[in-house]
């Protein structure tokens, strides 16, 4: 049986281990220290960890969960989309972690439900050599909506739909306003900036209010879910060219100190990932090569912005 093992030294993100592993029917291991790590990797090399990136000692070289310590042995006996790091603020306020780009996935110290449940879904499909589809990330028996886009100015009637939905939840109007420009910056991703030919990226320049034909290929998938305490929005395109780095080097940014030039060769630039996971949403990414790649978009059901400012908050990539 896979393993999740927690590399923390707080009661919190143990605890959260534990329910971590009850979900996705895991076992549990908590180590302590980096060479307590070592000896429990030798027999879970497919073992699913959460790393404490942020605790007091974790720049201290000699302390035995320094960043560089745990580092060492996740580098050398593990892989990063087995690894999701847990902090209280967004890494790109810890841009020490990037020194050591072992990881796939980032997880916000906030651990109410859903919270749990859903890393559950994310654990479990590290070890897939299928991570696609929402209900994948849902609860038995859902339902998934789907449909087709094939003209450009659908996506307008996406996001109206999405404003009907989550207004009947009793989603406040603040929210709903940041899912709606969230689920929009998914479609335009989906819409201009995948379609590649060779190294061009022939729809980046075209205007966004543009009305036009999607080709077989260019048609982009839509899928929709509402589990308990959380509704989800997928996009999946049919280029595959959204890269691991890529989306790091989005979150790394610091949009607010520097300016940002878009460069041609980063897909992904038109989706506003910084922007959109600073403002409280999560995110997954998964993509297969020259194939296909998801963006999916979780919604906490919540009554007021104060719940939403502590609830579930992730990204990852697959």
């Amino acid at each position: 049986m896979p393993s999740i093992i927690s590399i923390t030294e707080r009661p919190e993100d143990a605890a959260f281990g534990q329910a971590l592993a009850k979900h996705a029917k895991f076992d549990f291991v908590n180590a302590r220290r980096a060479n307590e790590l070592r000896k429990v990797l030798k027999d879970n090399k497919d073992a699913i960890l959460l790393w404490d990136v942020d605790h007091p000692h974790c720049l201290e070289a000699v302390h035995p969960l320094s960043i560089s310590n745990v580092g060492n042995v996740i580098g050398s006996m593990s892989t990063p989309d087995r690894v999701f790091v847990i902090s209280d603020q967004a890494l790109n306020s810890t841009p020490y972690i990037f020194n050591m780009p072992y990881f796939s996935h980032h997880i916000y110290r906030q651990f109410k439900d859903p919270t749990a449940e859903i890393i559950a879904y994310l654990a479990k499909a590290c070890g897939s050599t299928d991570p696609f589809g929402l209900e994948k990330f849902m609860p038995e028996g859902t339902q998934i909506r789907k449909i087709m886009l094939k003209k450009a100015s659908q996506r307008k009637a996406v996001v109206n739909g999405m404003t009907n939905l989550l207004g009947k939840t009793g989603t406040p109007p603040q929210l709903i306003q940041m899912a709606i420009q969230t689920t929009d910056e998914i479609l335009m991703n989906a819409i201009f900036d995948a379609p590649l030919q060779g190294e061009n990226r022939y729809r980046r320049q075209i205007e966004r209010n543009m009305d036009f034909e999607l080709s077989e290929k260019e048609c982009v998938d839509l899928e929709l879910g509402v589990g308990k305490g959380y509704l989800a929005i997928c996009a999946r395109d049919h280029f595959g060219s959204l890269k691991r780095d890529s989306v790091l080097n989005f979150i790394r940014k610091n949009y607010e100190k520097q300016d940002y030039k878009v460069k041609d060769d980063d897909h992904g630039a038109g989706l506003g990932i910084y922007g959109i996971l600073q403002s409280g949403l999560s995110l997954l990414f998964s993509s297969r090569p020259n194939v296909k790649t998801e963006v999916t978009l979780f919604i906490p059901v919540v009554k007021n912005m104060k719940s939403f400012r502590t609830s579930f908050r992730f990204f990852s990539f697959l």
